[in-house]
């Protein structure tokens, strides 16, 4: 899963949108129990509900741009994971949830470089519209 939201950061990255700058999106990643259904006859619609549904959407709406927000609870299962850099995000304030400890992740080798590959790739984009 996280694999993935650094691959869709990255994709979004090399979209232009109509003003000329490219899309940037925020991700917020956390684990937990949610209820699954489908609701509607004529039509009908997959729902997912659930408190982790609401944090989730609070991690991403406190995120920033071309990151990924991460809950204490996701971090606790991959902290030992060296391919990962994690920064602490002590008492941020979740809408209609609270305070909590969170954290942004990053791979380590895109952590190191800054956003160089990203950079790298906005610059090429930007060439060839020339």
């Amino acid at each position: 899963m996280i694999t993935m939201a650094f691959d869709l950061i990255q994709i979004a990255n090399s979209i232009v949108l109509p003003n000329k700058e490219f899309l940037n999106i925020r991700i917020g990643i956390h684990i937990g129990d949610v209820v699954i259904g489908i609701l509607g006859v004529d039509i009908p619609r997959l729902c997912v509900i659930g408190n982790s549904v609401n944090f989730t959407s609070r991690l991403e709406s406190s995120s920033e741009k071309n990151k990924v927000h991460i809950s204490n609870e996701i971090y606790e299962v991959i902290k030992d994971n060296e391919a990962y850099d994690f920064e602490k995000r002590e008492h941020i304030i979740l809408k209609n949830i609270g305070t909590y400890d969170t954290y942004f992740i990053a791979l380590r080798s895109l952590f190191k470089e800054g956003n160089a590959r990203v950079e790298q790739s906005r610059a090429e984009q930007s060439r060839a519209e020339l």
